[in-house]
């Protein structure tokens, strides 16, 4: 019998905004083959002012949709988020879901790849020079945070250039995406397959402590930096950095 989840290991808040996101954009058409990922939206275009960022429709599957993320920590922020509003964090996933979290996924990569070829580089490109082959040369994460802000699963796709935007403007801004606080998705995936559940965002505990733990390099993994900009000066020269720009 699958034990309760434990408490804390739910979403911090009950804001419905992703609840009624999905409600409004999933009556949009997913394209004729059911299993396809039909894309709607370049990647908006002005994102580095700051402020919020109005969330636009970037794709859609028949489980899933795709938006780009209200508050960008990164040159490309997006969200995955299943269609089903009854799937309100990692704690409802069973081992009925891992269709569910393989097009999540999919969904992604399949924008990435579109982006790259044949959508939206030349949109960032008008924005900034150095982000016209984003969607190529750099590498993107994929995960969920162990425990989120908000209610409804949200799966975060992100380029690895923290460092650039002015959104991350504190400790657990990095730490959210820099820490095992953020669960890649495919160890999500083998832990439902194996375990019939979520496991790893059960120790609480643990989980609130990588927010608030020194600043480390994602990249080297050095830790001598007590303050934000330190940190981000040192990523721009850091020679393991796989991010393609400045």
């Amino acid at each position: 019998m699958r034990p309760a989840p434990a408490r804390g290991s739910f979403p911090a808040t009950r804001l419905p905004q992703l609840t009624n996101l999905v409600k409004s954009f999933s009556a949009h058409r997913t394209g004729q083959e059911k299993s396809s990922t039909h894309f709607v939206h370049d990647y908006p275009k002005n994102i580095d002012p700051p402020g919020t960022v109005t969330p636009q429709l970037l794709a859609i599957s028949s489980q899933t949709i795709l938006v780009n993320d209200a508050y960008p920590k990164a040159t490309v922020h997006m969200l995955v988020l299943p269609r089903d509003t009854k799937v309100q964090s990692l704690n409802d996933l069973n081992s009925n879901h891992v269709d569910l979290l393989l097009d999540m996924k999919k969904t992604a990569n399949d924008y990435i790849s579109w982006s790259g070829s044949n959508g939206s580089p030349s949109s960032l490109a008008s924005s900034s020079p150095s982000t016209s082959s984003v969607w190529t040369t750099r590498p993107f994460a994929m995960g969920f945070h162990a425990i989120p802000s908000l209610p409804m699963l949200h799966m975060h796709v992100m380029t690895l250039d923290l460092h650039r935007s002015p959104r991350v403007k504190k400790r657990a801004h990095y730490n959210s995406f820099a820490t095992r606080f953020f669960l890649p998705v495919d160890e999500v995936i083998e832990d439902v397959k194996r375990n019939g559940f979520v496991t790893i965002n059960q120790d609480v505990e643990a989980l609130h402590q990588y927010e608030g733990q020194p600043y480390v390099c994602l990249w080297c993994g050095s830790n001598a930096f007590s303050l934000l900009p330190a940190l981000k000066e040192h990523i721009k020269e850091c020679k393991h950095r796989k991010c393609g720009a400045p």
